[in-house]
């Protein structure tokens, strides 16, 4: 067999390939044999049919399937054999081939690029450094315990109230960007609008509509309406109050505690944060370790590669119910977008694992099942199914390998208050 590899242009190549005639032909009469001792042809018993009249029937097709099967198998020997990373299907194109000639032929494809890491060690990457207090578990708990609670119906609007509202904002009775939305939900106090648009609906009623006016602070994050004096006509549609529950050893015990006591909660609520801060400190360093990759490397991807990638998200994602009716108002462009950079991402992964020959800590693997299992009460029926667990290690190596980036890259510690770091990461979102 006789091989030459040729760059096309960028990523694409192709294989040409001579595979000898006898080879061919002994492939071809090793079908013909098996065929003919298992075929029934009018006039003959099965399998006693003489060869020439099998090899008239039945060796054009035969040679077809051979040829497909032998151009297969050897593209897909060589490319194990030279360590190709091929990214999509390759297109077969059959050069030359005749009963006396050797099968020449080709094969085009794409291989996925190649990973730089030279430079990256210049780069800083920021890590957040975060301890839990006594007053944080206090205010987390009360998160929780405020999340228990019921909401009733009212018919008056007060401090703390849940109002359901529609709203049209004017600046000298012209309507504005975003000045306008229908059953927004606030509660009064927390601060979601401006203070003064919060403190006029104190007092009002169930049904009411109604205006206000207000002046937006010069130092307001939306630019077109700094300092602007804005009139809003508003219809209160729902107000509710809450009912907060009382805390009891039931209530205790809806967070898996089996003692039902409070300091059993508060443990368990320390143990459960400082596994979510690791996670949302790990995803912090991940993104900004591949941020800096995509700069220093500028990836191309076969857009065959990218199509099929978005065909199987819709296939698994995009359908709502059981007539798979598709999702309205879809973007294409932006599931390009992410599907490219998610395709980018996970071949980086790849490509550091295979480059520092990274094997799963099966250790690592151990520590984290048990720490789900701490967290979650149910997680004892997800840790039995095989795929999960399969998922777990496939975390642990992917951690694995942003911790082989990280012991190269300069490291800018940022200590930063419990409170200020979950405002930024949405931890309880």
């Amino acid at each position: 067999m006789q091989v030459s590899i040729d760059v096309i242009n960028g990523l694409k190549r192709s294989i040409t390939i001579t595979i000898p005639s006898l080879e061919i032909k002994k492939k071809i009469n090793n079908e013909l044999l098996f065929i003919a001792k298992k075929v029934q042809i009018n006039g003959f018993r099965k399998g006693k049919a003489p060869i020439n009249i099998v090899k008239q029937l039945y060796k054009k097709n035969i040679t077809q399937d051979v040829l497909v099967n032998v151009m297969q198998q050897n593209f897909f020997k060589i490319v194990f054999e030279q360590k190709i990373k091929i990214s999509n299907d390759p297109s077969y194109h059959l050069i030359e081939f005749d009963k006396n000639k050797d099968l020449i032929y080709s094969a085009e494809f794409e291989i996925f690029p190649e990973i730089k890491l030279k430079g990256i060690e210049k780069f800083e990457i920021k890590k957040y450094v975060i301890s839990i207090n006594n007053e944080d578990l206090s205010i987390v708990l009360e998160k929780l315990y405020m999340n228990q609670a019921k909401w009733k119906n009212v018919k008056k609007a007060s401090f703390c109230s849940r109002i359901t509202i529609d709203y049209v904002g004017y600046i000298d009775d012209k309507e504005f960007s975003c000045n306008s939305a229908k059953d927004f939900v606030l509660i009064i106090g927390i601060g979601k609008m401006l203070l003064d648009f919060e403190k006029s609906i104190i007092g009002r009623k169930v049904g009411e509509k109604f205006d206000i006016k207000i002046k937006i602070p010069k130092d307001y994050h939306i630019k077109d309406i700094k300092g602007k004096n804005i009139k809003y006509s508003i219809t209160l549609k729902k107000i509710e109050q809450c009912d907060i529950p009382n805390f009891t050893e039931d209530f205790i015990k809806k967070f898996g505690v089996t003692d039902n006591s409070l300091d059993s909660l508060k443990f368990k609520l320390r143990l459960n944060i400082e596994h979510e801060l690791e996670e949302l400190i790990y995803k912090s360093i991940k993104k900004q370790i591949l941020s800096i990759l995509n700069k220093i490397n500028k990836f191309s991807f076969s857009s065959f590669l990218i199509k099929q990638e978005i065909d199987n998200f819709l296939n698994k994602n995009f359908f709502i119910n059981k007539n798979k009716q598709k999702i309205k108002n879809f973007s294409y462009k932006t599931l390009e977008k992410y599907i490219r950079q998610n395709v980018i991402d996970n071949f980086i992964i790849r490509e550091i694992i295979d480059k520092n020959q990274l094997i799963v800590d099966e250790e690592r693997v151990k520590t984290l099942i048990n720490k789900n299992l701490f967290k979650n009460k149910d997680s004892k029926k997800l840790i039995n199914n095989e795929k999960n667990i399969d998922n777990i290690r496939n975390l642990v190596l992917e951690k694995q390998a942003i911790e082989s980036i990280l012991s190269i890259v300069k490291i800018n510690e940022i200590k930063i208050n419990f409170d200020d770091f979950i405002n930024k990461t949405n931890l309880f979102d």
